[in-house]
């Protein structure tokens, strides 16, 4: 013994010179001491992580000698032998030859197909090496598999495709073998001796046996629905699982159908699917059984009948295969595959992660054998039998025929049917007669039950104890309000006969029990009516020309293609041609392939992000020759190098805040992830791979680490140790000691959910008994035994409509939506979305994939408070409360339209049905809220607000003639105070909805499809929203300057550093962060889609109001200049105001060319100042300094109305510092504001793209002083 006591728990050993070395799991720490005498113990490495080999390295360990295998003297392999030679090997599949250096193929060894999607894996367990993945482009949706022995090849059904494949191994190829048309599979097996392919169709309630050789075949017909199959050909035996009533069972019957069933499974102890998977062991002679429902993997003895729990506990299983020694299992939605030993009674297991699509249900697994039995009469010229020959057992064996023929007397032969004698009618599929008054008598005559069809509804008399009840035909009784209602309730499909169908839209499908699905989620490869109906007949299923169809053969709306979001499950709508697309000829095609507005082009800002269109631009006075080391970058168009550090640090340290751009922008509280995610920073360590590359589950430590098998925390959700330490139950009683003090193994473990049982769903396995537990959609009772279904609308987990079933739910959308692929999300069946911002100095249109980027409208001195668009009449309004105006801008004209004269306006909204535009006028003690109509040249006084209240933010909902704003009051110690108000849009019925706890609301928009209001509050730093009605608010804890509501998601404008953050409002409600660019975004931005404003009537259209009409809640009213009319007759009063003027023009959005216009000014001004100053210049400023700017700072609260112009000259040279206190008499006279103006309109001449903030660095590269 060298060393003892020390080393905890020592996994890996390493030996050089007189040193051991050796990595301890206890302590996650390297540790080396003397190999002879144990001293000299060191921790050498102290790591958060679980170390497991170590290696020394040294050249002296690594002599050099000739290599024997550079001849490549081998066919595959060559390995170094102890005789200093080589040795040759073969992969897996083959084996060496008598030479010794060649390899031959040799039959594959026993292993795992792994079958999910259009994807096989070959999977060799416990070797090394990745496992072979074949995807074959010919299946879409595996749904079922079988291995054929006699091939050596799969038998794999494709529901998309409608047919069962045979798949060769060998070659890869796929030859199509039995059409599945109008049929649901249920499971499927292969029948080695007969060379017959079972199937059960659950729609028709049949099993088919198909012979290979002659494609005949012949069905077994049941009263319940059969799903999963395993054959035991050498027994002539086979077990099924039969869903009833909606409970499952398994039944143990011959593979000829005759004789009885035996129900082996499911009476004492229910079985819950839906599904439920089987695996015949027969080394053994024991089925292996597992249970979706209950979590259960059992294991019932054949013949003996005696069932025993193997494994409890499982989140979901739903697929078994059996091989050599282990259990292999995969659950529900998990890419993941599990394994066991055979032997093993505890709960100990293994996995691994599956390379495979992330949006599948569930993953086949089947076992690659050999046949058991060699020779069988079935497999000598059929059996002599003329269609399908049936095992009866090993040795005995019967012909049988298909549907529409009859077996002869020779009992070898089939013969077609005969007709029936007078008073009898024939069953549709055998040569069976019944008498005439045997149909509807209540006993299925005809073998496929068809003499008790929906025909005896007339015949049929209820037994319900309740009148409101009616009576299902399998007895079960249910509320008549659930008869005809387009769902299955009872079992037997009986409630929804003889119903008359509701229509449904153009663009759905009516499944064949009338409900109405999206005719997207046809033959989607999921069930989503309840009988299936969608998934039927997919091989000729196509998409409509108003739809995209993807490779796999689902089909999405043509909109959908090419938009930037993967729709297609193969992602095929986002093909290389989408980058392809030509710009128009009036903007400019980056190398990227983005379009940009060629105004836009040698800006000075790379708006293409690769500096394309800053390329082989002529920028006078700029020679930038500068170039920055390895460790620093280089701000855009200067020569200034700055540390790397300043990248991306939210700080814009560029005078084009190009340092900024591209960033990923987190909030404080969140998690910056490697691939430019965020996440909550709660997220981070918590076990769960939230960014998606895994990094924030990344060197984890301690207590909240996911390396760590054990977390302490103060409430568990599963299983807690003694000591405190939280345990996931699959780590409980599974043989290994996980809790510091083994309170999680021994005791009842090995009787636990065995012996005595007392759940009804899930049972895990403790050491102080079991603990009842349900699956997911499903909650413990009060009793803590059985479930309960759990209603998941309440938590608010479908983007919009939410139904809720047994166990589940289903979402659905509103009138032009359209569920996701995820069936939880709806998207706008139409055209993308556009983003209009605000930028410095214009109004841009952005793709929201920004590969698109047009300048609506530029203006000097450009300034906005409030912007909206009309998205029926493309055009957008804005207000400039400086001017006292409010701009209409057509976007494809570019024909503008103004009215001047109105005072401060500021936020506004459009009202899209009348084209009447609502806004916020402070340019008095009293804000009023004004509408104008700029087609009809007519403004109107709306709503007088208090005096010392402010209008900050307004919004209207034209459909139901409310008009919404929020009002401002600073009571004591400047605090604010608002109130959030609603009226009809003529002013009427002001009522305060939301008046506690609220700041400062900023902005207000209107989420029309849920029917809420939002609201930003830039005091409290929150976004909030209530009903229309104020009720049912919720706040969430966001800062934003500029919200708006599109289809699912929140956005909101994060600051001035150019982002928009997207976040859903259902389910987990995750964020994404949009990168719009300081340069395309200000502090306004609005989402543009007709989905945003619905269709309404225009009630006035067709008006004969003296002034003015205003259209709401389903009527129109008439207006005056000054509120409603004030005599009888309706008639308005003149309006005396004559500084209200309305004016319409082309606009020019050109900077370029206002700079053209005023290049002699410029030249001239700058000529006047070098001559005028030259002596001022050269006698009065240091020679060290020589460059000066005059700077304008301007500062504006979007909360208050004042404005501060400071206008200072810095003589300070570098390194000196001036401090200027910015409160100053704001009280000028128009001639000194008209100077000031001038100026800055002088100044952003050549700084047009720099904000306020940015001139102070700007003033360093020019030489220019403003007098």
């Amino acid at each position: 013994v060298i060393l003892k006591g020390i080393a905890k728990k020592p996994f890996s050993l390493a030996v050089f010179e007189n040193k051991l070395y050796w990595s301890d799991w206890i302590s996650n720490t390297i540790q080396s001491c003397d190999k002879f005498t144990g001293k000299n113990w060191k921790i050498l490495v102290d790591t958060n992580s679980t170390i497991y080999g170590i290696h020394i390295y040294h050249s002296v360990l690594k002599p050099k000698m000739p290599n024997p295998c550079n001849s490549n003297p081998c066919s595959q392999l060559c390995l170094l032998n102890s005789k200093n030679g080589y040795t040759c090997a073969c992969t897996l599949d083959k084996e060496l030859n008598r030479d010794n250096h060649t390899c031959r193929a040799v039959k594959k060894k026993v292993h795992l197909v792994i079958a999910t999607g259009n994807t096989l894996i070959d999977y060799y367990h416990e070797l090394l090496g990745k496992p072979k993945m074949t995807t074959n482009v010919m299946l879409n949706h595996i749904t079922g598999i079988a291995y054929n022995p006699l091939t050596g090849g799969l038998l794999a059904s494709d529901q998309l495709r409608d047919n069962i494949f045979h798949f060769n191994t060998h070659t890869d190829d796929l030859k199509s073998l039995i059409s599945i048309e109008n049929k649901i599979l249920g499971g499927m097996d292969f029948d080695y001796l007969g060379n017959n392919l079972y199937l059960s169709d659950v729609k028709h309630k049949t099993i088919e046996v198909h012979n290979l050789d002659n494609n005949e075949k012949t069905i077994f017909y049941f009263q319940d629905e059969p799903y999963d199959i395993a054959l035991v050909p050498e027994e002539g035996i086979m077990m099924v699982v039969f869903n009833a009533d909606k409970s499952y069972r398994i039944d143990l019957m011959n593979m000829n159908g005759l004789g009885p069933r035996i129900t082996i499974e499911g009476n004492k102890i229910p079985l819950i699917g839906p599904k439920v998977s089987l695996c015949y062991d027969r080394d053994l002679k024991q089925l292996f059984w597992s249970d979706q429902g209950t979590g259960r993997i059992g294991i019932t003895t054949i013949p003996g009948l005696e069932t025993y729990i193997f494994r409890t506990g499982l989140s979901e299983p739903v697929s078994l295969a059996v091989l050599g020694n282990y259990v292999f299992w995969t659950q529900y939605r998990s890419d993941q595959l599990y394994w066991t030993k055979k032997s093993n009674t505890q709960q100990y297991q293994k996995h691994i992660t599956l390379k495979i699509p992330n949006n599948l249900d569930r993953i086949q697994l089947v076992g690659i054998h050999e046949t058991y039995v060699k020779e069988h009469q079935c497999r000598i010229n059929n059996g002599n039998c003329s269609h399908v020959c049936l095992l009866s057992n090993s040795h005995s064996y019967l012909c049988a025929c298909p549907p529409d023929m009859m077996l002869n007397v020779d009992n070898r032969t089939c013969s077609p049917q005969t007709a029936c004698n007078a008073g009898e009618i024939k069953c549709s599929e055998h040569d069976v007669c019944i008498k005439f008054d045997q149909r509807c008598n209540g006993v299925q005559d005809c073998p496929n039950g068809e003499d008790e069809s929906s025909i005896c509804d007339e015949y049929h008399w209820s037994k319900c104890k309740h009148q409101d009840q009616f009576e299902c035909k399998n007895g079960e009784c249910i509320n008549k309000t659930k008869r005809c209602n387009s769902y299955y309730d009872c079992a037997d499909w009986s409630d929804e006969e003889g119903c008359d169908k509701k229509e449904c839209d153009s663009n759905e499908f009516q499944c064949h029990e009338g409900a109405c699905i999206s005719k997207y989620l046809v033959c989607d490869g999921q069930n989503d009516c309840t009988d299936f109906s969608d998934e039927l007949n997919c091989d000729k299923h196509e998409c409509e020309t108003d739809s995209f169809t993807c490779e796999i053969g689902t089909c999405i709306p043509k909109t959908w293609e090419c938009d930037g979001e993967a729709d297609c499950a193969d992602r095929s709508d986002e093909h290389e041609m989408c980058q392809r697309s030509a710009c128009p000829s009036e903007m400019f095609t980056c190398l990227s392939g983005r379009c940009i507005d060629l105004t836009l082009k040698c800006n000075g800002i790379s708006e293409c992000e690769d500096n394309s269109d800053e390329q082989y631009c002529n920028y006078v006075g700029n020679n930038n020759y500068v170039n920055c080391s390895a460790d620093q970058y280089k701000c855009f168009n200067t020569e200034l190098c700055l540390p790397n550090e300043v990248r991306c640090n939210g700080i814009s340290d560029c005078p084009k805040n190009d340092d900024e751009r591209n960033c990923a922008r987190c909030e404080k509280e969140e998690y910056v992830c490697d691939n430019q995610k965020c996440i909550d920073k709660n997220w981070v360590c918590d076990r769960i791979n939230d960014c998606g590359d895994g990094s924030d589950e990344k060197d984890c430590d301690g207590g909240n680490s996911r390396m760590n098998s054990v977390s302490p925390i103060s409430k568990c959700k599963e299983f807690k140790c003694s000591n405190g330490v939280c345990l996931p139950f699959i780590k409980v009683c599974d043989g290994k000691v996980d809790c510091s003090d083994q309170s999680d193994e021994y005791g009842e473990c090995k009787i636990a959910c065995t012996k005595a049982n007392p759940c009804t769903n899930m049972c895990h396995k403790t050491p102080t008994g079991p603990v009842c537990d349900c699956r997911d959609g499903y909650q413990l009772s009060n009793n803590l035994k059985s479930c309960e279904d759990v209603n998941e609308c309440e938590d608010n987990v479908c983007s919009q409509l939410c139904h809720n079933t047994n166990g589940s739910y289903t979402c659905s959308c509103y009138e032009g939506y359209v569920i996701r692929s995820d069936k939880t999300s709806c998207k706008v069946a139409g055209p993308q979305m556009e983003i209009i911002t605000v930028s410095g100095n214009g109004i841009r249109k952005l793709s929201p994939n920004l590969n698109s980027i047009e300048v609506i409208y530029e203006e000097m001195n450009f300034e906005i408070n409030g912007i909206d668009v009309n998205t029926k009449e493309n055009t957008i309004y804005w207000s400039n409360d400086v001017l006292g105006m409010i701009s209409k801008i057509n976007m494809k004209t570019k024909e503008r339209k103004t009215v001047t004269g109105l005072g401060k306006p500021e936020a506004l909204a459009v009202d899209w049905i009348t084209d009447n535009v609502y806004f916020n006028d402070n340019d008095r003690s009293s804000s009023i809220q004004v509408v104008c109509n700029l087609e009809q040249q007519k403004c109107a006084k709306v709503v007088s607000i208090p005096q010392k209240y402010r209008a900050i933010s307004i919004a209207v909902e034209p459909k139901k003639g409310w008009l919404f704003w929020s009002q401002t009051i600073w009571s004591h110690y400047d605090r604010p105070m608002t109130e959030i108000y609603r009226s009809s849009t003529i002013g009427t019925n002001a009522t305060a909805i939301v008046h506690h706890d609220l700041g400062i609301v900023f902005a207000l928009t209107i989420d029309y499809t849920r029917s809420r209001v939002y609201w930003s509050d830039t005091f409290h730093k929150t976004i909030e929203s209530s009903n229309l009605d104020g009720s049912n608010r919720v706040v969430v804890i966001y800062q934003a300057l500029s919200i708006s509501i599109y289809e699912d998601s929140l956005y909101w404008l994060m600051g001035t550093i150019g982002a928009i953050r997207k976040c859903k409002l259902y389910g987990d409600k995750s964020c994404t962060t949009i990168i719009i660019g300081i340069s395309n975004i200000d502090k306004h931005f609005i989402i543009s889609h007709t989905i945003k404003q619905p269709v309404g009537k225009n009630f006035c259209e067709k008006h004969d109001c003296s002034y003015m009409c205003v259209s709401g809640n389903n009527r129109s009213a008439c207006i005056c200049h000054d509120g409603y009319p004030k005599d009888s007759k309706n008639i308005c009063t003149e309006n005396t105001n004559t500084k209200i003027q309305f004016n319409s023009n082309i606009a020019s959005h050109s900077i370029r060319q206002q700079r053209g216009t005023l290049a002699g000014i410029i030249i001239t001004v700058l000529a006047c100042f070098i001559v005028a100053s030259a002596y001022f210049y050269y006698q009065k400023i240091k020679p060290n300094f020589s460059k000066k700017n005059n700077l304008s700072i301007h500062f504006q609260n979007p909360s208050f109305d004042h404005r501060n112009e400071i206008n200072c000259i810095s003589g300070l040279p570098p390194g000196e510092h001036e401090y200027v206190n910015p409160v100053m008499n704001i009280q000028q006279n128009k001639n000194e504001n008209i100077t000031e103006k001038n100026e800055k309109q002088i100044m952003k001449m050549f700084n047009f793209d720099q904000s306020d903030d940015e001139s102070k660095e700007s003033m360093n590269k020019q030489d220019i002083r403003l007098i």
